[in-house]
């Protein structure tokens, strides 16, 4: 049986975790078999006004399932405040599933050939592909909103977050103070 595989194209709203994703290739969760590549954009805590990229790419070897169901985690950048929304909107497409399996015979040579590029970089040259599709009538493209900052509402923010952390380090130090002393006692 030949392994099956999910390549993801990841726009830069997004970013996959590589040590969480080798985390869950060890204790095979999410039906996740391993982490083949993570190419692209992969700093953790680079909000998108700071990934001038595409975005990444990942290419994972599933466990097979009868239910052909996985689950692997993505996870959102910080947005950019904007004037007119308080919610950014980006677009996912589903990864392209196949399995991939070696072959004995040479495939032509086809001058219009674009093998070797994507996922196919990865694979032998004598891989062969085969897809699996979603069910008639999915959509292949899903839509996450994420809630960002009004520009108007920023200085509200920053001066109520000021206010906190400055009230909660206060109470903090006054715990602290209050605290009796230990003393030792002189033994005889």
């Amino acid at each position: 049986m030949c392994p099956l595989y999910a390549y993801y194209d990841i726009p830069s709203g997004f970013f996959v975790d590589k040590y969480q994703m080798k985390q869950l290739s060890e204790y095979h969760i999410g039906n996740l078999e391993r982490l083949v590549a993570l190419d692209g954009e992969t700093d953790l805590e680079a909000p998108i006004w700071q990934i001038y990229g595409w975005g990444s790419d990942m290419l994972i070897q599933l466990h097979d399932s009868e239910s052909g169901e996985f689950e692997i985690p993505l996870h959102l950048r910080y947005a950019e405040p904007s004037n007119t929304s308080s919610y950014a909107t980006y677009q996912l497409a589903w990864p392209a599933v196949f399995r991939a399996c070696g072959s004995q015979q040479e495939l032509s040579d086809n001058p219009f050939d674009t093998s070797h590029s994507g996922y196919e970089q990865y694979f032998p040259t004598n891989t062969k592909f085969h897809h699996i599709l979603p069910h008639d009538g999915a959509k292949c493209v899903d839509q996450v909103e994420m809630p960002t900052i009004l520009i108007g509402q920023a200085g509200i923010i920053q001066y109520v977050t000021l206010i906190t952390v400055t009230l909660g380090f206060s109470w903090i130090l006054w715990k602290i103070s209050k605290t009796p002393g230990r003393t030792k006692k002189k033994t005889q």
